[in-house]
This record gives structure tokens, C-alpha cells and sequence, in this order.
């Protein structure tokens, strides 16, 4: 996703990094941004390159009504540490974290919002933790997630329209 994008602010999906295009107006500023010679124009130009998220379901335990919510998974603050703690120390096992009866809950704290929203304590429940102690609504769940692929959220953006976007032309 390209960050702060526009008078608004918005997150974007980069059309070339996606596969759905071959032209991103942010990535071409990242490239003239880069071949300027500046620390001005290297923080624009990271600032503003395109960053890897992992998109995935979650079920807010605190607020179980609202079921699964996609989510934005942060892959520098939340997923690579994700994947170190998903390994059982005594073992070397893999632990089961999307299994419907047997994963586990990830715990975190969060504070902040958007560039200066901080995640701590990520840690795994103890104990395996099923999706959920009904199974109707698990059945629910499932079949809710299987009908709402992830992909299927992202929102396709032309080139023409990002450009008007990035350029301030837009919302």
C-alpha cells in the first residue's frame, strides 16, 4: 500500500506491486524522488514507496458481536514478529494460529492511530482457543470468511484517477 495519499490522506493498493497494472503515479514519483541526491528527497521517496501489509480476519474478543473484520496486519510491527512466536520453543513445532478449534488467540495492545499507532505485548494465548464456543456462529463465521475473500476487498484504482488522487485532484 502506498500511505497518505492525497488531500485525504488514503491508503492505496500500488496497481504494478498488485499485478494490476503496469504504471503507479506514486511509484513513478518514488523513482524521480530517488535520483535526486538529498536526504529531503530519500524520505520522500521512502515515505512515500509503496510498503508491504498483510491483510487478514479478525475476531475482536472484546467485541465479539461485530464477528470477523478484515484488518490491515502491520508486517514490520505485528506479522514478522508473528511468525517467531508462532513457533513452539520446546518443539520447533509450528503453532496452529488459524485452525477453527485448536489456534490460538494473538493478544497485542495497540495505541495510537494511523503512522503512530504502536502495537506491544504481542504475545500467543496459552491455551488453543476455538473460534468460537458456538458452533453456529463458527459455521457462520467460516462460511462468511469463504464468501468474502480478501482479495475481493481491495478496491482496483486506474492509473488516471490515482494520478488526480496523488496530484490533490481527487478524493
Amino acid at each position: 500500500l502506498h500511505y497518505d495519499i492525497g488531500p485525504d490522506k488514503g491508503r492505496y493498493a500500488c496497481p504494478v506491486k498488485m499485478g494490476w497494472g503496469d504504471r503507479c503515479p506514486m511509484c513513478e514519483e518514488v523513482g524521480l524522488l530517488s535520483r535526486e541526491d538529498d536526504e529531503d528527497s530519500e524520505q520522500q521517496a521512502y515515505d512515500l514507496k509503496a510498503k508491504p501489509t498483510d491483510l487478514c480476519y479478525i475476531v475482536d474478543r472484546k467485541d465479539p458481536d461485530k464477528g470477523p473484520q478484515p484488518w490491515m496486519m502491520p508486517r514490520k510491527k505485528i506479522a514478522e514478529n508473528l511468525a517467531e512466536i508462532s513457533i513452539d520453543e520446546r518443539t520447533g513445532a509450528i503453532v496452529p494460529l488459524t485452525h477453527p478449534q485448536k489456534g490460538r488467540d494473538i493478544l497485542f495492545s495497540r495505541e495510537g492511530s494511523r503512522k503512530r499507532t504502536d502495537y506491544g505485548g504481542l504475545k500467543l494465548d496459552v491455551e488453543a482457543t476455538p473460534l468460537s464456543d458456538d458452533p453456529n456462529e463458527e459455521g457462520e463465521w467460516l462460511n462468511f470468511i469463504a464468501e468474502n475473500r480478501l482479495p475481493d476487498l481491495l478496491i482496483h484504482y486506474d492509473y488516471d484517477y490515482l494520478k488526480r488522487v496523488f496530484g490533490g485532484a481527487a478524493s
